[in-house]
Order: C-alpha cells, then sequence, then structure tokens
C-alpha cells in the first residue's frame, strides 16, 4: 500500500474510532474566509483559512475543499495555530477538491484559531465559489462535535472582493457561551444602517453597538463581524449569564441568544 494513503487511512481509522458519540447541540463552528480582500491577478496566489471556534476540545480535524478548478489551481496547504504538536497527513488532491486531516499529539484545544491555510493560484478572472464539505472534529472526551458551518459556501470572487448574499439575516454568534468576547455575523443583501443592541433578561439595555452604514455582503469572519466585548455602556464587564441582541439593518430586524460564562 502507498505510504501515503496508509497514513491517511490510519489517520481517518482515529477519527472514527473517536466518533462514538454525538454532542446534544452546535458547540463549534467552521468559517472558510479569505486571508486576502484584494483584488488577485492571473498567475498570483491567494490563501484561504479554516477558522475555528469550539466550546469543547477537539484533538483533530478533517474537511474537503471543493472548488471550480478553471479558476483555481491547489499549490499547497500549512496547519493552522489552533491544534498543538500535530500529526498532519498527506493532502488528498483531485482535479476540484483537497482533503485535510491531521490530528494532535498532546491534546485538544477549546476557542478560536485556524485549522489550516491554503494557497491557491489565480487561473481566470471569475468568481470561484468554495465549498467545505465532510467536516469531522473529534473531541478529546470522544465523540464528534456537533457544528455548524457558517461559511460553508465562499463568493470567493477574485476580481470583485465582496461577496454577493440573497437575503439579510444574522447568524448565530461564535464562540457561544463566551468569555468576555464575541462576534455576531451577518449578511446584507442590500446597503443599511446596521444597529446590534445588547439587553438583559430583565429587558434592560446593556449596550448599544451603532455600526454605521454598511455596503452589501457578508459579514462573517471576525475582520467584519460585529463584536462585543462583554461590557456595558459605561466600559464595565458585565456579569455571567443570559444575554439577548437585537440586529436591526434598514427595515430588517431579528433577535439572538448568548451566554456569558465566567
Amino acid at each position: 500500500m502507498n505510504k501515503n494513503v496508509f497514513t491517511f487511512t490510519f489517520l481517518l481509522g482515529v477519527c472514527c474510532l473517536l466518533a462514538t458519540s454525538l454532542a446534544a447541540a452546535p458547540n463549534a463552528t467552521v468559517h472558510l474566509t479569505p486571508a486576502q480582500t484584494t483584488p488577485a491577478a492571473i498567475g498570483e496566489q491567494v490563501v484561504f483559512n479554516v477558522d475555528i471556534a469550539s466550546q469543547q476540545p477537539i484533538d483533530a480535524y478533517q474537511f474537503t475543499l471543493t472548488f471550480d478548478p478553471t479558476a483555481l489551481r491547489y499549490v499547497s496547504s500549512t496547519n493552522g495555530d489552533y491544534l498543538p504538536d500535530v500529526f498532519v497527513a498527506p493532502a488528498q488532491v483531485k482535479t476540484s477538491q483537497v482533503t485535510l486531516a491531521a490530528v494532535s499529539l498532546s491534546g485538544g484545544n477549546t476557542g478560536d484559531g485556524s485549522l489550516a491555510a491554503l494557497t491557491f493560484e489565480v487561473l481566470s478572472q471569475q468568481a470561484s465559489p468554495l465549498t467545505l464539505s465532510e467536516v469531522l472534529l473529534p473531541v478529546t472526551t470522544g465523540g464528534l462535535a456537533e457544528l455548524q458551518v457558517i461559511n460553508s459556501t465562499t463568493g470567493a470572487s477574485l476580481s470583485e472582493p465582496r461577496q454577493a448574499v440573497p437575503e439579510t439575516a444574522v447568524l448565530p454568534n461564535y464562540p457561544n457561551p463566551f468569555n468576555p468576547e464575541t462576534w455576531i455575523p451577518y449578511h446584507l443583501a442590500a446597503p443599511a444602517e446596521v444597529t446590534l443592541c445588547i439587553y438583559s433578561m430583565q429587558g434592560e439595555l446593556v449596550r448599544e453597538l451603532a455600526l454605521g452604514y454598511q455596503e452589501a455582503g457578508a459579514y462573517q469572519h471576525r475582520s467584519r463581524a460585529a463584536y462585543w466585548d462583554g461590557t456595558n455602556a459605561l466600559g464595565e464587564p458585565v456579569a455571567s449569564g443570559v444575554y439577548f441582541y437585537t440586529f436591526t439593518a434598514g427595515d430588517f430586524s431579528a433577535t439572538g441568544k448568548m451566554v456569558i460564562m465566567k
């Protein structure tokens, strides 16, 4: 058997042995985000990060990234900063897909960070969607993290940095629970004034975040999503507990729940 195939098969076996049960609720989010937001010319290289935010200790990962081979050519990948002391399986590369997997040799990690970074060469100036699938995140205590891929398909336009979205929506904040900071991702189908108000369980206004006039697009990565540092209007840290946020963009309004756990 080919050494690379054996290594990859062994790693998948480790992941399967860990996957003996499923968590009851989503406790991890995975994001596919462009590290480069400026237009790229043909022949240049672009890098995409696979980021994670998890409440449970993750000690391995596996995912498949599908891309348009007429627009991009896979060049290489590097392990991110999320897992310490890792064994990385050789990348499994097909015409339009690349599968990556790795296992930590010294225990799991919680919080947020980068699982991996993938480099592609630009072959043509056109919008090139990249899609994450078959994402597996074994946890240290056994089983798989119940995850939400909130950026499963990225309209990674190589000539237009903004991603078109079909409708305005607010997505679940990440991480959640958190201490002390969290990000609230959202989509805007059209330009709008954006405001985020945070309330206590008693309905008292804790903090109002005026995000200003925003262009249409996807605001999902930490560099673009709404951010709350867990403080009130006076800059004082708030107590542990359940809080609600109301997201308003033009005529659109939606409410979500989040938990600070100190």
